[in-house]
């Protein structure tokens, strides 16, 4: 689409898109229309899989204040039979988008610094040796906990105001609610993590 205004632009990207790809192609203007792309129920799944995996492994890492540009090793064990197909097929996705160094079939071991990822589906483990400080990490989690401890005190002392219930409207009376549950489910998630450093 954008040939028309950038030719000079999209024959280049073109011409070396051609290279890496493998395939042979004269000019963009006499390249047929790519063809749609039909996905059979068996591999959404599959997609569907590898982007929770992703956003619960980049969660975890954000959660464990991991530095963008640091490589972390993945470990797993107990997992279906969907997972390690999604490693199979997609594991350089995988790596790349997770900055992983790494992902290989791995019983928990305590001295590795490993952090469980909070996923659906058997052990998944972060190694954090040398990346973070797990004893500053955990004391900085537990800060964390008090600081939402502290907003559900706030939200719990509304929410039993008669006078509050009285006089705001449904809507801010909603609103409250649903904090108050976003609140303890990012407890929950971070005592999980706690845990996993035990």
């Amino acid at each position: 689409m954008l040939h028309p205004i950038m030719p000079f632009f999209t024959e280049h990207v073109w011409d070396k898109a051609a290279e890496i790809l493998k395939k042979d192609t004269s000019q963009i203007s006499r390249a047929k229309w790519p063809e749609q792309i039909k996905l059979e129920d068996s591999d959404k799944s599959e997609v569907n899989f590898l982007i929770d995996l992703i956003s619960s492994i980049r969660s975890t890492r954000a959660e464990m204040n991991v530095p963008v540009k640091s490589n972390i090793k993945i470990n797993y064990s107990n997992v279906s039979d969907l997972f390690i197909k999604v490693i199979n097929n997609h594991k350089d996705i995988l790596m790349s988008l997770t900055h992983s160094s790494s992902i290989e079939e791995k019983e928990f071991s305590k001295n590795e610094g490993m952090v469980q990822v909070i996923f659906n589906d058997g052990l998944i483990y972060m190694s954090l040796k040398g990346i973070i400080d797990i004893k500053e990490e955990k004391k900085r989690l537990e800060k964390n906990v008090n600081k939402i401890d502290n907003e559900i005190k706030k939200i719990n002392l509304k929410l039993n105001d008669k006078s509050f219930l009285d006089n705001a409207p449904e809507e801010v009376i909603n609103e409250q609610k649903n904090r108050e549950k976003e609140y303890e489910l990012a407890k929950d998630r971070i005592y999980k993590t706690i845990k996993s450093l035990e």
